[in-house]
């Protein structure tokens, strides 16, 4: 394959995966719930991901070959987090909820 060719593979792979995961965080962040979001799900693509990574970067594989792994890592750690700080939200309001009620 050409070089130039093989760049804009490159650069369309990384730019692809930038953005793959983003309307799932989108939805998510608009809903203001993580409702329909496994967390074991999660936990495990972030597992598949890293183990990839950590076995490209062992055989020494050019960077090229699997750039677009670590961005897509960033994004499950950051659905992730937001997963994480909206089931805190939503337990602490049900048992604002569920102690103002029983006080009533």
């Amino acid at each position: 394959m050409a070089p130039g060719l093989l760049d804009l593979v490159h650069l369309t792979t990384w730019a692809v995966c930038a953005v793959i995961k983003l309307p799932q965080l989108v939805a998510v962040l608009r809903a203001g719930s993580a409702w329909g979001l496994s967390l074991s799900s999660l936990l495990l693509e972030l597992a598949g991901y890293l183990v990839f990574l950590r076995y490209q970067i062992y055989y020494g594989y050019p960077l090229e070959t699997y750039l677009e792994y670590p961005i897509i890592i960033a994004q499950v750690l950051i659905r992730f987090i937001i997963m994480l700080i909206l089931n805190i939200w939503v337990t602490a309001t049900i048992l604002h909820y569920r102690k103002t009620r029983k006080t009533d």
